[in-house]
């Protein structure tokens, strides 16, 4: 479900991240996007405490609606401050650090949590950390 919200909201965002870097400094953009990510952040880790899934599900749409302004930084930045060729193979590893990150903590999951039934309150413990 949380993965549908980052996909529907991806697209119209990305119009959104485009004209913040066209009108504000880019380390304006940044800044808004850092901040909702925390403000959403904030507030999943409160849904923890009432067990309400609305609650994660507007934490993550909350995040869902900051990734757009980060994606589209990469480009920006690589050719800005870099040159063609550096340019172009940063922006390959940049791009490929959301799928390594993805199977790392898929992996990480299985070292974190080894019996199913105090899996909750390992959560608990793992989201105030």
């Amino acid at each position: 479900m949380t993965s549908i919200i980052f996909s529907i909201a991806y697209v119209p965002m990305t119009f959104v991240a485009i004209w913040m870097f066209k009108v504000m400094r880019p380390s304006t953009a940044f800044r808004i996007a850092c901040v909702n990510l925390l403000f959403g952040s904030w507030i999943r880790s409160v849904s923890l405490a009432t067990d309400h899934f609305g609650m994660i599900l507007l934490g993550y749409t909350i995040i869902s609606l900051s990734y757009p302004i980060l994606l589209a930084a990469v480009t920006l930045v690589c050719n800005t401050w870099l040159g063609d060729h550096e340019g172009t193979f940063w922006t390959q590893i940049c791009g490929l650090s959301i799928p390594i990150g993805t199977v790392f903590s898929f992996l990480m999951t299985g070292l974190i949590y080894k019996d199913p039934n105090t899996m909750k309150e390992d959560t608990k413990r793992l989201i105030l950390f």
